[in-house]
């Protein structure tokens, strides 16, 4: 293990509108707001910067209903593919040192929010609970982005329902 950061969370909303959380230890450390061209080098140059530097990754990205427009569908499976892209790379990269964890999985939108989704009016557009969940549960946050609000509420959720063994606090 390194002196210095340990522990990544890489919370991705998928979509057309995606953006990407990075947690550093638990803290917010950087948001990116996914384009339609290059998300998945915009996921690795997302995480190299932090690489050295990290013991264990954990990447959650939503995995979204299968009830969808055509093009919402289209955009949802490549986002999909991209990630688990980002997922092989980043265990190839990290193949060479076995300090390393590196972790990924899907989680759908109803798991997320049902955990987060706590104090919030259940009549509340879902747009506007994850707002207001972010602001209770990260308020260092400042952002409107659809797509880095729901991010950093992945990462959140993937921090609080990690395997026990991966946890280091």
């Amino acid at each position: 293990m390194t002196n210095q950061a340990s522990q990544a969370i890489i919370g991705i909303d998928t979509g057309q509108k995606g953006g990407i959380c990075v947690m550093i230890d638990g803290k917010v450390a950087r948001l990116v707001e996914l384009t339609e061209e290059f998300p998945l080098q915009q996921m690795v140059a997302c995480l190299w910067g932090y690489a050295s530097a990290i013991d264990e990754i954990e990447i959650v990205y939503e995995k979204p209903n299968g009830f969808m427009s055509k093009k919402a569908s289209w955009w949802a499976g490549y986002y999909e593919a991209t990630c688990l892209s980002f997922g092989e790379w980043a265990q190839q990269f990290h193949a060479l040192s076995d300090t390393t964890t590196v972790r990924i999985r899907a989680v759908r939108p109803q798991e997320w929010q049902g955990k987060l989704f706590t104090t919030t009016p259940r009549g509340m557009k879902t747009k506007r609970r994850a707002e207001l969940e972010v602001r209770r549960l990260m308020p260092e946050v400042n952002t409107k982005h659809d797509g880095l609000i729901d991010a950093c509420l992945i990462a959140f959720y993937g921090r609080m329902t990690m395997p026990p063994r991966l946890k280091l606090d």
